[in-house]
């Protein structure tokens, strides 16, 4: 699924945003802080969720390359997906993000799952992607206000 949208934040704030982000996720998994220099393409670590953090991910960065790209892959017994954030810069206030989310299911069952929820599931998918989007630009915004209040 690839979904794009522009954004009325400057590219930089925007992999600001998703930066910090990441390492908010990988404090709360690792109880590790990290700096943006240490967030290279191999940095792996698990990550629990649900109710309890019973089930949990090995999270992958696969490229961070500031401010275009950004891209990490979950894997797990069940596969693979590949989330990936390219941004362009369309002028000095507005960036435009693609998001593209690849999942590689394991075995045949996982697969044929994966079929048919693709397509059962796409229209509601791309909406909570676009609704993703905006909510990156809303943590854009305030994460820049944040950064440029302090300075």
């Amino acid at each position: 699924m690839e979904v794009a949208k522009v954004l009325n934040v400057p590219i930089e704030d925007v992999f600001d945003a998703i930066t910090l982000s990441f390492k908010q996720d990988y404090y709360a998994n690792t109880d590790i802080e990290l700096v943006d220099e240490e967030i290279v393409e191999g940095l792996t670590y698990i990550k629990k969720f649900g109710r309890n953090n019973q089930n949990s991910i090995r999270l992958t960065v696969k490229e961070f390359k500031r401010p275009t790209h950004y891209c990490v892959v979950y894997g797990s017994n069940q596969g693979k997906q590949e989330i990936q954030y390219q941004l362009r810069a369309i002028t000095d206030k507005e960036t435009e993000v693609t998001y593209i989310q690849v999942y590689e299911p394991a075995g045949i069952f996982h697969k044929a799952n994966a079929w048919i929820m693709d397509k059962v599931f796409a229209a509601s998918v791309k909406k909570k992607i676009e609704a993703q989007l905006t909510g990156l630009e809303s943590f854009a915004k305030t994460t820049s206000q944040q950064i440029n209040t302090r300075k």
